[in-house]
């Protein structure tokens, strides 16, 4: 009987994983996996309960067949009744889902990729090297300090994708809306383009504080995906997914096979359970013994719509809510959440447009100035990341009185990530340490050494000016994340041989505070 049942019970779960996989299409399914497996249930009851009827007979041969049908169908409701139950609760394509786009956007908050702050050129800037990935939807960044030069400032700056930006104003889930992006080619080349807006607050007089005016505005950036994927959306993740999508299911069938008898050995069920079966037992039985497979079906189809609930059972519901994200399988996934991130190499391409502070006469005004940068990432191990920097940094007009070139500087920079297994932290999002050096030649002075030293020039006048030489930068960082709100604190030290405008050795520290919108839409929208 035993073997009956583990038989019965393995068919049942897998018309259950069928049923689930198959909602899962493009094409929603027109029942609800309870309503399927009802329905297979109802199909397959009668076939199988005439050979257990029968092997129960030879077993037993005392045995009446009415004793036999009510063994028989005493083990097959109790085990169908299981998977329903289980089904109506925690068994859903819906419920599966749901902790698969968590975890996803548990990965997304774990990459150490995303560059989410100013670069390095801004005052205020907590970071030397640019990463290769920036938000998918829209990131904000508050920054305090200085790496490179004299003058410390606080930067705001915003950064997004237009193309995902519209998609979170609509109703598909963060997790659906790339494969959108993917299955449109437009709608793909666009998504590769992000922009950054930067704004010093320490310009236009304001004390620090943010006005939004155009003398504030520090910079703005065009970041371009060349090659990236790095997203746990894209088709790349898609069938890990899936895999995962399956051994939540499985685990999900044997956990609820492993607490149900919890359930129905409880008193109260047992007694429900007895008054169910006296009730629909005698139709089933006249059912069989007439030979009428209609009959029978369409008895297991009422008894089966008036099964007894348990949802109040002391400890039933909470034996298998939220089985789907506490199986094994989800377990282990999360214990090894870093190896769910690629390894892809990431290659891109910034241009970013640096604006001079605004001066009056007679202090001297500089020109803006407009830097490309190319960056090249790499995991050299699950959840690292090696990045390399290399820009080129132009005058958009020459300073008054210098008659040098318009290259301002070249540079070259890169920087280690290391994710911390802190045992106070979760791994998930956790503590990242960053050591970078980056080296900065500066072709000529942008200023001539008379009029730096004029009185009419002011370190207001000179927050873009420089002093031909080679800067070398070597900085240590961590990054805490505050878990599950896409909230990061950079708090960084600087070590520099010398600055810009000041040739001698300098140590800055630099805090800000990074927001990533991706992490909570990732975990709203599912």
């Amino acid at each position: 009987m035993k073997r009956c049942i583990e038989s019965l019970f393995c068919s049942s779960i897998l018309a259950l994983v069928c049923t689930i996989s198959a909602s899962g299409q493009d094409a929603a399914p027109q029942n609800s996996p309870l309503e399927e497996q009802r329905s297979n249930a109802i199909k397959f009851f009668p076939v199988k309960l005439r050979s257990d009827v029968k092997s129960e007979l030879q077993r037993t041969p005392t045995l009446s067949v009415e004793q036999a049908i009510e063994n028989v169908v005493n083990n097959q409701l109790k085990t169908y009744s299981l998977i329903l139950f289980g089904t109506s609760i925690s068994g859903t394509k819906e419920d599966v889902d749901k902790a698969i786009h968590k975890l996803a956007a548990e990965v997304d908050e774990a990459r150490v990729d995303k560059q989410v702050g100013s670069g390095s050129s801004t005052s205020g800037s907590t970071s030397l090297t640019s990463k290769g990935s920036v938000p998918a939807v829209l990131g904000f960044a508050v920054e305090n300090g200085a790496l490179e030069r004299s003058v410390s400032g606080s930067t705001i700056t915003f950064r997004g994708r237009p193309v995902q930006m519209v998609q979170a104003l609509q109703s598909a889930t963060f997790f659906d809306s790339y494969k959108k992006i993917e299955e449109n080619g437009a709608l793909g080349f666009l998504n590769r383009f992000s922009f950054a807006v930067s704004f010093d607050t320490t310009r236009g007089g304001a004390n620090g504080t943010f006005t939004g005016s155009t003398n504030q505005l520090s910079s703005f950036s065009v970041h371009t995906d060349l090659w990236n994927q790095r997203d746990p959306r894209s088709k790349r993740f898609r069938e890990r997914w899936d895999t995962l999508r399956s051994g939540v299911i499985n685990d999900m069938t044997n956990r609820l096979y492993a607490v149900g008898d919890k359930v129905f050995d409880h008193p109260i069920y047992r007694e429900r359970f007895e008054a169910w079966k006296k009730r629909f037992l005698p139709s089933i039985i006249e059912a069989y013994k007439k030979n009428d497979d209609a009959a029978l079906a369409q008895a297991t189809d009422d008894a089966l719509k008036l099964f007894p609930p348990a949802g109040d059972i002391p400890g039933a519901v909470e034996i298998l809510r939220n089985a789907a994200d506490s199986t094994q399988s989800m377990l282990e996934a999360r214990a090894n959440i870093l190896d769910l991130a690629s390894k892809a190499p990431i290659i891109a391409f910034e241009y970013t447009d640096n604006r001079a502070t605004k001066v009056t006469p007679p202090m001297v005004q500089l020109p803006d100035t407009s830097n490309v940068k190319g960056i090249l990432e790499m995991a050299p191990f699950a959840g690292g990341s090696f990045t390399l920097n290399g820009s080129a940094t132009i005058f958009n007009s020459r300073p008054m009185g210098f008659t040098g070139k318009r290259l301002r500087d070249l540079q070259i920079s890169s920087q280690l990530d290391v994710p911390l297994n802190i045992k106070v932290a979760p791994k998930i999002s956790n503590f990242v340490l960053s050591l970078s050096a980056k080296f900065d030649h500066i072709a000529n002075d942008t200023l001539p050494i008379a009029a730096m030293s004029s009185s009419t020039t002011t370190m207001a006048s000179a927050t873009t000016a420089a002093l031909k030489g080679n800067l070398a930068i070597g900085q240590v960082k961590l990054t805490i994340p505050v878990k599950n709100s896409g909230v990061k604190i950079p708090i960084s030290f600087t070590v520099a041989n010398r600055t810009e405008l000041i040739k001698e050795h300098d140590v800055r520290g630099n805090i800000g505070i990074t927001f990533d919108m991706d992490t909570i839409l990732g975990l709203l929208k599912k």
